[in-house]
């Protein structure tokens, strides 16, 4: 029999090469909020392509609408979602918190887990060539990243920031708390100190029966069956608990932390 023979690809006809020039104009300290989807991987290999595609529709359009209600900027990548600001002025503070706070909210409760950070530093954003570079993504993306629960928090570096501009945490729907988060240098769980949103603080009206977002994060932790898995909803529910009253004991967080491994989100 003879052998199949299978023609060599052809060469293109010409070599598209990216010419990209350093923009100053794109470079400069702003603020960046980065969120990541929790457990994304799992729900595409479970879900299919049709449903993830219908939930980051949705997911793509919030954020849009809350960035182009407040003037900041917006940004996706699979599964991570961005705002970023213009300047590093208290304003423009004011507008990436609020729509961050309004897109946590609105995707937490179409039971989406979210985690996230808002940081500032030194970016570079040439959209036009989707090119997204600087400290402040990588502070952003990493803080969020680093607790075990379903919530939005304050890098230092924001926190910084803010205190520079004369804008106290005070004024906002934050809260420090010691949080659990996962060193993977132990086995265990540890706790650190964190300044972060308290789950509908911003856009839930008053409703008999309490926070509807918190009840979103409820549901979720009762589907879920895998007792690791539940430990950062428990955690995100113990936080917004003392949250919305400051008579709930916080040290069930610490004691909640100290006994569970916890687990990390694929």
């Amino acid at each position: 029999m003879a052998k199949k023979v299978i023609p060599a690809p052809s060469k293109p006809s010409a070599v598209v090469n990216i010419d990209l020039e350093f923009d100053p104009g794109v470079h400069g300290k702003k603020w960046v909020a980065c969120f990541d989807w929790l457990g994304f991987k799992n729900y595409v290999r479970q879900a299919g392509v049709t449903n993830v595609f219908c939930d980051m529709r949705w997911c793509i359009n919030e954020l849009a609408y809350h960035g182009q209600l407040l003037n900041v900027e917006f940004a996706w990548f699979s599964d991570t979602f961005l705002y970023h600001t213009h300047d590093g002025s208290r304003e423009s503070f004011c507008a990436i918190s609020q729509a961050s706070e309004w897109f946590f909210d609105e995707v937490v409760d179409s039971g989406i887990p979210l985690r996230g950070a808002l940081a500032f530093g030194d970016i570079y954003v040439d959209k036009s060539n989707h090119v997204f570079l600087g400290e402040a993504f990588v502070d952003a993306y990493e803080y969020g990243e680093r607790f075990d629960w379903v919530g939005f928090a304050l890098h230092h570096s924001a926190l910084d920031r803010m205190a520079e501009l004369g804008q106290p945490v005070s004024e906002l729907y934050y809260e420090r708390q010691c949080a659990p988060f996962r060193d993977r240098n132990a086995a265990r769980l540890k706790l650190e100190s964190v300044v972060a949103y308290g789950i509908g603080q911003s856009s839930a009206l008053p409703v008999v029966g309490g926070n509807p977002y918190l009840h979103s994060v409820k549901a979720m932790h009762d589907a879920i069956t895998n007792r690791r898995h539940r430990k950062k909803y428990q955690h995100t529910i113990q936080f917004n608990e003392h949250f919305d009253n400051p008579k709930h004991p916080v040290h069930i967080i610490s004691r909640a932390a100290s006994k569970g491994k916890g687990e990390r989100p694929a």
